[in-house]
């Protein structure tokens, strides 16, 4: 008796072993294909992965992909809306045997994302089909939104680009490194990092409160030009409803000197002798 348990102990030890650690040996490559019929399926967009793509179990489930590609509009001005070098994702083991995700950290590395608005008045951010979203913006299957949070995004040499061909502009943030947390997908969220817009160096900290549809959303927000010392501060709120977008706050700008700022922000203007 006491050998069949030691040999039934041994069966379930190697089984678990197997879960845990078969997934190293698995060339998740081979599943490229699958990957991106899935995001297909969710998105209505093409999802391309031109490096190696890995997934272990220990010490904590890790996913790593290189050279991910998400497709643009059709009629967009690139064939990408985004892209990313490398990515990272680890999340903690215990809460997923709990049913919720503990993402304890993504790292983006050179992720470059465009937001366009065409000519014809579409906007790239539209993913999935009109017919496939319920009214009321709720899951399609009527299930409650997962429990997720986010601890620790890092983002390295990041790019964001936003073109409106109907109106002929584009503004480009570079050069973005910054570290994003949040408590679920509602929020809240917080931010904090440094970008270039217009070759300005800026420095930035971020927060809100908890997302929900038509109700006022706590905001703050800082931005600082670290060559002048000056900053700008806004606390408020933010509602979005289908009558429109309305912002309420208090904006609070501070310097040493204006003339300062004024020479980080148009190199070569000069004020006048009163200023």
């Amino acid at each position: 008796m006491k050998k069949l348990l030691i040999g039934i102990g041994a069966v379930v030890v190697i089984a678990i072993a197997a879960v845990l650690v078969g997934p190293s040996f698995v060339d998740w490559n081979s599943y490229k294909a699958e990957i991106a019929s899935q995001v297909k399926k969710a998105t209505g967009r093409d999802l391309t992965i031109d490096g190696d793509v890995s997934l272990s179990i220990l010490p904590s489930p890790r996913l790593s992909a290189e050279g991910v590609h998400f497709a643009n509009v059709e009629g967009g001005s690139a064939p990408d809306m985004a892209s990313v070098e490398a990515l990272q994702v680890r999340v903690a083991f215990m809460p997923l045997l709990q049913g919720s995700v503990q993402v304890e950290s993504v790292a983006l590395v050179a992720p470059t994302i465009l937001l366009e608005r065409l000519a014809d008045g579409r906007a790239n951010w539209d993913l999935a089909p009109a017919s496939a979203q319920p009214a009321d913006g709720r899951a399609a299957d009527g299930g409650e939104t997962p429990d997720v949070s986010l601890d620790h995004l890092e983002i390295e040499n990041g790019t964001l680009v936003y073109r409106d061909a109907a109106a002929g502009t584009e503004e480009r943030i570079e050069a973005v490194q910054a570290t994003v947390s949040a408590n679920s997908l509602e929020g809240p969220f917080r931010a904090s990092g440094e970008a270039r817009l217009r070759s300005i160096p800026l420095a930035f900290e971020a927060s809100t409160g908890t997302v929900a549809p038509a109700q006022a959303i706590p905001v703050s927000f800082s931005l600082t030009v670290p060559e002048s010392e000056a900053r700008a501060m806004f606390g408020g709120s933010f509602r979005s409803a289908p009558e429109g977008v309305s912002v309420n706050g208090k904006l609070r700008a501070e310097g040493p000197s204006f003339a300062k700022l004024l020479a980080v922000l148009a190199p070569g203007s000069a004020l006048p002798a009163a200023l």
